[in-house]
């Protein structure tokens, strides 16, 4: 059991490594942080300032190494934008998604029973080819274009 419960908790651990190594390093692909959050006005004073509060100006594997220890200690550090804590961020905002999370489910489900037995009434008739075509579309289409398209 225990030899079970080591291999799985090993295969779900390297993947989600590689995850948190893929964001630092698609996060970096932005630029430079100083020019996304200080005003077109700034010193190379206030550019160098920035780098060392925010540890910018350390060697990209010190970074890494920090990210990645915040990360899994959970300190998310604070916001570069407010300076206010991420997590305290985050959990502030948690009740209101959870809130939106729940309806759209609702939503969602209650929508699919209403067509669904809309279509199972004939079964192989044009209403049920229909829900059934755009059914396999919707789950066909990549969920970051259909959000999007939403927009």
């Amino acid at each position: 059991m225990l030899n079970y419960l080591g291999k799985r908790i090993l295969q779900n651990a390297i993947p989600l490594i590689v995850v948190v190594i893929g964001v630092f390093f698609l996060a970096r692909l932005t630029g430079d942080p100083s020019s996304l959050y200080l005003p077109l006005s700034a010193t190379e004073e206030m550019k160098a300032d920035f780098a060392a509060r925010n540890g910018l100006d350390l060697p990209v594997f010190q970074q890494l190494l920090n990210f990645l220890g915040g990360a899994f200690t959970l300190d998310f550090g604070e916001s570069m934008r407010t300076g206010e804590d991420a997590a305290a961020m985050v959990l502030r905002a948690f009740p209101v998604t959870l809130q939106l999370a729940f309806f759209t489910m609702l939503f969602s489900i209650i929508i699919a029973v209403v067509i669904g037995c809309w279509a199972a009434l004939k079964p192989n008739g044009v209403a049920d080819r229909i829900v059934s075509f755009f059914s396999m579309v919707a789950a066909s289409v990549p969920d970051f274009w259909l959000a999007i398209l939403g927009i």
